[in-house]
């Protein structure tokens, strides 16, 4: 089995996803040939690797130059990709990651798998499904978990549809300080981002009776986020950055992680969530499909709308022990499955 792997993306932002695809299908005994920018791939040892040209890479100090000369270089780069690999075939060409926009202009008649990380989120666009519309048949979407692949089914139902599970994170080294918690606090962490549902967030921190229930079990909420609150003496705010020792403290040591992202976050991935699977780390979270196809009977993973589900979760937590069943996540008989039915 021949496979092309490509992320012409220049950064580094999904390297453990990078890696645990290109492990599951080493396991597998595949021919691959990994193509990036140069330096790019993390497992390059013993593999032929295709190198994009570093021209095509440019860096934009303006946020709106960004995403449009950003998507204008990825054009080139996906153009240039088209030609560099024409007169090579494989069995499959798998995208670890794409741009909707972008990628109708990589242009080839072999087998494309393109992952879904975001992009199933923002499918219901128009603009969008006439340009998922211009690449053809032999192009796969590749959802990371049954509601993504769902939906994908739902917002173009005439397309090719796979199911491939995110896989395992690597997990943080053992930190046993950080400056933000006193040493042996028991503590529920919530690093809210720009996708963070502020109602929910705020129903939590303002209730009496999650302060009560904190209180009564010396229990300390610690938010990272930005709405603006006075800490009290079981909910504190954490204000700047958080350094990657402390925060990597935090996800393995907490009592559970408290994730309110937004309906907006809709059919994404947290990269949050698969950092609390790797740690062992309980998550409590918003009541949207990211989270809901996760959330299976055993799962240490509590569904939330309000402070009664909060507390009702974190009582829970303190009376079973519950552990993730990461055989849940592997993408290995996937893939295993996908190679099976191309023969």
């Amino acid at each position: 089995m021949k496979i092309l792997i490509v992320d012409y993306y220049g950064d580094h932002y999904h390297d453990q996803f990078n890696t645990i695809h290109i492990k599951a299908l080493e396991r597998l005994n595949a021919d691959i040939t990994l193509m990036g920018a140069d330096s790019h791939f993390q497992d390059a040892a013993n593999k032929k690797v295709l190198t994009i040209p570093s021209k095509l890479y440019k860096t934009f100090s303006s946020r709106f130059l960004l995403s449009l000369r950003s998507r204008f270089w990825d054009i080139l780069k996906l153009i240039y990709l088209s030609f560099a690999i024409q007169k090579e075939r494989y069995d499959f060409i798998v995208f670890l990651r794409y741009e909707i926009f972008c990628i109708p202009f990589f242009r080839t008649s072999q087998n494309v798998i393109l992952f879904d990380h975001s992009s199933a989120s923002t499918m219901h666009s128009i603009a969008k499904r006439c340009a998922l519309n211009l690449i053809g048949d032999n192009y796969v979407h590749a959802a990371l978990n049954d509601e993504i692949y769902k939906h994908i089914k739902t917002i173009l139902p005439n397309k090719k549809v796979v199911m491939i599970p995110h896989g395992m994170l690597s997990p943080f080294h053992e930190r046993k300080y950080c400056n933000l918690v006193s040493a042996n606090k028991s503590f529920v962490f919530c690093s809210a981002t720009s996708s963070c549902d502020e109602e929910l967030l705020h129903h939590i921190i303002f209730s009496d009776k999650v302060k009560n229930y904190l209180k009564a079990r010396d229990l300390q909420l610690l938010v990272k986020c930005k709405s603006c609150f006075e800490s009290n003496e079981t909910i504190t705010r954490i204000e700047g950055f958080i350094n990657q020792e402390d925060y990597e403290y935090l996800i393995a040591n907490a009592v559970a992680v408290f994730l309110p992202y937004n309906h907006d976050f809709g059919y994404r991935v947290s990269g949050v969530f698969f950092e609390c699977v790797a740690n062992e780390t309980p998550v409590i979270a918003s009541s949207i499909p990211s989270f809901l196809a996760y959330a299976e009977n055993g799962q240490p993973l509590f569904t939330i709308n309000d402070d009664a589900g909060f507390i009702e979760a974190l009582s829970h937590l303190s009376q079973h022990l519950c552990k993730w069943d990461c055989s849940k996540f592997s993408p290995d008989i996937y893939w295993e499955r996908i190679i099976k039915n191309n023969k």
